[in-house]
């Protein structure tokens, strides 16, 4: 897909995963690739290039003149969830900040254009049952629509945004469990994603792991500071299946055992339920 985006003539691309367009010896990330091309640099007569989150403001400060294309990879795989580009500092653009930058490329082009934007890590968070990673996306996805309808007050007549969702993830449910409602409020402290920090990043529970420790940092990042006897004891036997070294089978979704127990204790305090980890039948 990488090299055929790279000569399709595409004139705005932005996003993350330079992983795959650049070779093993790059300096910032691993490649994914399996040959040592290069296709930035093959593409960089032909577009204005910006790779890495460390050319984030140079992405968003830069106007083009006249009818520019762009590539801007500004991470090396996905770019992070809004909930920790919020609350982690990190130095990636906005979804709304990202269709702003494509509609001043685009709008250059004086035959129109169309623009696709994806709110992608929305089905990311909900693959995770994670109920905060799902709503700061969902929300970040809001803000892109606007940037979209600010340019259609402009252009009413000639243009047309369409709103879509492919499939739902997750099989969420809310409020199913506790006669339809809803507990929102015992999600206003949760800070941290649950696959990129909670499973697959740096607050992973690993084999070995001071407990007491793990929990003083749910407690600091998680809102979990009142566990009950029963939510603290489902947290320790996923603990424990972690310490065993168990292999994360179809009952966590093959995420850390620990990130799933705890995405769960925070749903079921929020009314909200799961039914996978997959894709469901309700569109």
């Amino acid at each position: 897909i990488a090299e055929e985006l790279s000569t399709s003539g595409i004139d705005f691309i932005a996003g993350g995963g330079f992983r795959h367009f650049v070779p093993q010896d790059y300096e910032w990330g691993s490649s994914k690739r399996e040959d040592d091309r290069n296709l930035l640099a093959e593409m960089a007569d032909e577009y204005k290039v910006f790779v890495s989150s460390y050319e984030t403001e140079k992405f968003l400060n830069y106007s083009p003149s006249g009818q520019e294309k762009a590539i801007a990879l500004l991470s090396p795989t996905h770019l992070s969830y809004e909930v920790d580009r919020v609350n982690r500092g990190f130095a990636q653009p906005t979804l709304a900040q990202i269709t702003e930058k494509g509609i001043e490329y685009l709008s250059r082009y004086n035959k129109g254009f169309f623009m696709m934007v994806e709110g992608g890590r929305i089905d990311h968070a909900c693959h995770a049952n994670d109920p905060v990673g799902s709503i700061y996306d969902t929300l970040a996805f809001d803000d892109a629509i606007k940037e979209a309808y600010e340019f259609y007050q402009k252009h009413p007549d000639e243009t047309l945004i369409v709103v879509v969702g492919d499939h739902e993830t997750g099989g969420m449910g809310l409020g199913f469990a506790k006669n339809y409602f809803l507990s929102l409020g015992e999600l206003d402290d949760v800070k941290l994603s649950v696959e990129d920090m909670l499973s697959y990043g740096p607050f992973a529970y690993k084999t070995g792991d001071d407990k007491n420790e793990y929990f003083t940092m749910l407690e600091n990042n998680m809102g979990l500071d009142n566990l009950t006897a029963a939510e603290k004891a489902e947290i320790e036997s996923a603990m424990e299946l972690v310490d065993a070294g168990t292999e994360s089978d179809a009952d966590y979704g093959g995420y850390n055992q620990v990130a799933i127990a705890v995405t769960h204790v925070v749903s079921e305090r929020a009314g909200v339920q799961w039914t996978t980890y997959a894709h469901s039948g309700t569109a």
